[in-house]
């Protein structure tokens, strides 16, 4: 039993930390809202998309 916390202890502490990265980003503020529309940058190979938002009443 010793030996199988020690060796899960060691596992723990000796394993690397994990590394986060942004793999895509993107604020759709340039895009045109619409239904059936692809984002600006973007390619919809099967499928659709639809771009909605807040309607600006100012």
């Amino acid at each position: 039993m010793l030996l199988r916390t020690l060796i899960l202890s060691l596992a723990t502490f000796t394993t690397p930390l994990a590394n986060a990265a942004t793999v895509f980003s993107d604020n759709f503020d340039s895009n045109v809202l619409g239904l059936n529309t692809a984002p600006s940058g973007w390619t919809v190979s099967s499928g659709t998309v639809d771009v909605i938002g807040q309607t600006n009443f100012f």
